[in-house]
């Protein structure tokens, strides 16, 4: 459990009169439809203590940052460059002057033809004419390079800072910065970034920030590398089974505010595989719907936990995998019970899965079930938190 998370009991609230408060009475009243309640020390009710506590489950793993190798396509930056010459920029071809004797008559062979450079095509002999060749193109698509063709033949790039807008260098792949140097090296991973040339974001890649192409997905959409992710975000593995791997897109973050409310927080930590946490690299807590199990990636659930200190919020983060229980099915902790459910009861014992609901609404409840509140209100995002329980 990251040192982010803190574990919380809570305590169910009797909210119908007639509630038992003492010995000898527990379980269920079917002559009057009363909730169970807890009655006493020592009792125990389908796998639930009869302390009157429940537990909330806030075994959050470290997320993981050990994300798959990102697109290794951008050329590599060669530091054998050539010196700097009379090339055209991305013009995609070295001046040529034409092949000699190009559409003279009498030839008998190619080698007559020829000029004796290759960079401007090999000249041919057709039906005694010579016939220039094709020259050959060179073209890194990097619009702050000099791109040209290096006899016998090959192409050479020439980075050219001076090509770039003011406060920006030519890097592999484009102009980076803007707006002055980039504060962050290599590049900055909240918004706005900076460091990558347009059309990239800055990701991470074994713990180290790398600029890669960026993608489309959305923060809580599914993911499987960090180029499947918008800029700003990054494909982050939440499931607490290392042999299961439940990824989703999850923001940057350097402050509360750029998480956008809603309950979310800049609390997220990052594992660097090493039994510790990535300095300097915070999450958004994912903004999800508890008792709708709304706002996750598929696999994972919506759960309600707290933050360790400072404050003590109540936070919902996305956490997997998912178990099969349902109300009243026995549990240890909240990867037993299916999405929208969560353990309590267990405080290291065995517990029982009871569904999360809308204390405003009774939303998340049955017909044949109650929203009851806890003695610990829980309220995220404007929403008061209760959990449903059987009559």
């Amino acid at each position: 459990m990251p040192a982010w998370l803190s574990p919380v009991l809570f305590a169910l609230s009797c909210v119908v009169a007639g509630c038992a408060t003492g010995g000898g009475g527990g379980g269920t009243d079917a002559g009057r439809g009363m909730p169970r309640t807890d009655a006493g020390p020592g009792r125990t009710d389908g796998g639930r203590s009869d302390s009157g506590v429940v537990a909330l489950d806030a075994s959050m793993p470290p997320l993981d940052a050990s994300m798959p190798p990102l697109d290794a396509s951008m050329p590599p930056l060669d530091a054998s460059m050539p010196p700097l010459d009379s090339g055209v920029r991305d013009a995609g071809a070295a001046l040529d002057a034409g092949a000699r004797d190009a559409g003279s008559t009498g030839c008998t062979s190619a080698a007559m033809c020829s000029d004796g450079l290759t960079c401007n095509g090999i000249e041919r002999c057709e039906a005694g004419r010579c016939v220039a060749g094709t020259p050959i193109v060179c073209d890194d698509g990097v619009a702050c390079t000099v791109d040209r063709c290096i006899e016998p033949g090959t192409c050479g790039y020439t980075g050219m800072d001076s090509l770039c807008a003011a406060g920006q260098t030519c890097g592999p792949t484009g102009c980076v910065g803007g707006g002055g140097t980039c504060t962050e090296s290599p590049c900055r991973l909240t918004s706005p970034q900076c460091g990558c040339a347009a059309g990239q974001g800055c990701y991470l890649a074994a713990g180290a920030r790398v600029c890669a192409t960026s993608g489309a997905g959305v923060e809580g959409t599914a993911c499987t590398s960090s180029s499947s992710c918008q800029v700003g975000l990054d494909c982050i593995n939440y499931s607490s089974d290392p042999a299961v791997r439940l990824a989703q897109c999850g923001r940057f973050c350097s402050t509360d505010a750029e998480c956008g409310g809603g309950g979310s927080l800049c609390l997220g930590e990052l594992s660097d595989g090493a039994g510790g946490t990535l300095p300097g690299v915070r999450l958004c807590t994912r903004s999800c719907n508890a008792f709708r199990n709304t706002g996750c990636a598929t696999g994972l659930g919506c759960q309600i936990y707290r933050e360790a200190g400072g404050s003590m919020r109540f936070l919902t983060e996305c956490a997997g995998p998912l178990g099969t229980g349902r109300t009243d099915a026995p549990c240890i902790d909240n990867t037993d019970c299916a999405g929208g459910y969560a353990c309590f009861g267990a405080a290291g014992g065995v517990g029982s899965c009871l569904h999360w609901c809308n204390l405003g609404t009774g939303i998340g409840c049955s017909g044949l079930e109650l929203c009851e509140p806890l003695v610990t209100p829980v309220l995220i995002g404007g929403v008061s938190y209760g959990v449903c329980t059987p009559f």
